[in-house]
């Protein structure tokens, strides 16, 4: 049996973004992507960080969606709960790797200002 959560938090766990794979029915593109970067490719500071800030957005974006979803499910519009839970582990999936992102930034942050010049 397949568990896209746990396949999520592998994935997370070594350092990729997750291939959610049936949560692509609720958002007919894939909700978490990578940043978008090639690791061949020279990129700036500022392109790193606009990948972050979307992929900030899209984690915001897929926690409204689970809510929603979650609101519709509570009043009985919809009986998928199948969806309801699919959408809450890509929210939360997606919300624990812009944490990983971020703790990683930030520690490297720091290891930068510790570096004597």
């Amino acid at each position: 049996m397949n568990f896209p959560a746990i396949n999520g938090i592998r994935a997370i766990q070594q350092g990729v973004a997750p291939n959610l794979g049936g949560i692509n029915q609720l958002n007919n593109n894939n909700p978490v992507r990578n940043l978008g970067i090639d690791a061949a490719e020279d990129t700036s500071f500022d392109s790193l960080f606009q990948s972050y800030l979307n992929m900030l957005n899209e984690a915001g974006s897929l926690e409204m969606q689970a809510q929603n979803l979650q609101i519709e499910f509570a009043l009985g519009n919809t009986d998928d709960m199948l969806s309801v839970v699919l959408a809450q582990e890509a929210a939360y999936t997606s919300m624990m790797f812009a944490v990983q992102i971020t703790n990683r930034m930030i520690e490297a942050y720091r290891e930068i200002m510790r570096m004597q010049l």
